[in-house]
């Protein structure tokens, strides 16, 4: 283990708590070795990019983009950690030109290995797992790996990103408010548990939980793929590039602008609706973009309650308005694979996102005992959570209500997929 902590750059560092009395919980973090500052940093992600430009087909415009710094905003709230990265615009870019290239040859991928994709969670944490395996002999080899600049940059991230691992008090609170996977048997903060410790990692081993989150946080199923894990998540007109297909036939992954974008504004794609996102391209939204990378995304927001049969989007039409500007679509305007339509939720809907608020709202009630041993950073995300939530259930109540007024106005119980009127509309 003590072996594993030099290979990682692993230290134990104290986690800020909400309360000050009791001494902190402490989890392995990745930190800055002694004297090193931002230019360590940038002197990683400049090998980084090298490498990728010095391989056949590699490419990124470092005339128009730099890679930098973000305030920190997950993993330990320690200062000495590795600070999250995002791609930036250098100076004004048109639509349409290309960004980046990164070969095949550069992913440290399972593709001769893996189960083929059928929807199902065993398949899906079956690769991942083998593609945390992978990137353990990677991490192991360090500076011999052909990957050498890719693994000397994730050695560099910090631990706890994730709700899975996060600290117990931590997951207590959010084990009720994340959804279930759809089709899935585990919850948004113990999927580690349930389909990796004990079967794919060693259930004590603290190196190998960290290795199979960030693969869940940096790759994209069978492959972690450099530099395209430093371009950020953004829906709507936010999203300002766009990607090719990762498995395409000319071995290469291209990005490129979909938009205009001005100097200083950072390049932001879609992590649900992207290239390879079929399967969850209308099913995954805000819970499971907390899930799965830490955060709570930016306008718009989407929620899919699959037992229930509830699906519904809040669209910001005004930007930088938090109280007016709001809108709630419904799924009148996607394509189910089956084609099928949900529409607004009736009664029973209603009552389930009133029921779902007020498990929100219980927060308020946890008590300084419930609360020692929550790390600052992860309170802070929950109340995040929690505000967007509530905000969004209530606007989502109040426009199916409006169209529950209206179908009752006109004798009947339920409205048509023909019928449906969309918050817009009203």
């Amino acid at each position: 283990y003590l072996a594993k902590q030099r290979i990682m750059g692993l230290t134990r560092t104290p986690l800020m708590l909400i309360t000050r009395a009791l001494p902190a919980l402490t989890l392995p973090i990745s930190t800055y070795s002694a004297g090193e500052s931002i230019f360590g940093v940038k002197n990683i992600v400049s090998h980084l990019t090298s490498w990728i430009q010095d391989m056949p087909g590699g490419f990124f415009d470092d005339e128009k983009l730099e890679i930098l710094p973000l305030p920190y905003a997950g993993g330990s709230s320690s200062t000495e950690s590795f600070p999250p990265m995002g791609i930036f615009a250098k100076r004004d870019i048109a639509a349409g030109e290309i960004l980046m290239k990164i070969p095949h040859e550069a992913y440290i991928k399972v593709w001769d290995v893996m189960q083929r994709e059928d929807g199902s969670w065993d398949v899906y944490y079956n690769n991942m797992c083998l593609l945390a395996k992978a990137f353990e002999r990677e991490m192991y080899l360090g500076d011999e790996s052909f990957y050498a600049p890719y693994v000397n940059f994730l050695r560099k991230q910090a631990a706890g990103q994730i709700p899975a691992t996060w600290s117990d008090g931590a997951k207590h609170i959010l084990r009720d408010l994340l959804p279930k996977e759809v089709g899935g048997k585990s919850n948004g903060v113990d999927w580690i548990d349930d389909y990796f410790k004990g079967s794919c990692i060693s259930p004590i081993d603290p190196f190998q939980e960290h290795l199979v989150a960030l693969v869940k946080q940096r790759s994209f199923d069978d492959s972690l793929l450099p530099l395209w894990d430093m371009v950020n998540h953004a829906n709507g007109p936010h999203a300002n590039i766009k990607e090719t297909s990762l498995h395409n036939d000319d071995g290469v992954n291209i990005m490129w602008s979909s938009r205009a974008i001005q100097k200083g504004e950072e390049v932001l794609m879609s992590y649900n609706r992207c290239a390879d996102c079929k399967l969850v391209a209308n099913e995954w939204g805000t819970p499971e973009i907390l899930r799965d990378f830490g955060f709570v995304e930016g306008y718009p927001h989407r929620y899919y309650f699959e037992e229930e049969e509830i699906w519904f989007e809040i669209v910001d039409s005004v930007p930088g308005n938090d109280e007016e500007g709001k809108q709630v679509l419904w799924d009148d305007h996607i394509i189910w694979e089956d084609g099928s339509f949900i529409g607004p939720p009736g009664r029973k809907g209603i009552e389930y996102l009133r029921a779902e608020i007020d498990k929100f709202e219980a927060i308020e009630k946890l008590t300084e005992k419930e609360l020692r041993h929550v790390a600052l950073n992860e309170w802070n995300t929950i109340m995040r959570y929690k505000e967007t939530a509530v905000k969004d259930f209530r606007l989502a109540i109040k426009e199916a209500e409006k169209v529950l007024e209206l179908s009752e106005n006109y004798g009947s119980s339920e409205l048509s997929a023909d019928a449906a009127i969309s918050s817009d509309e009203l």
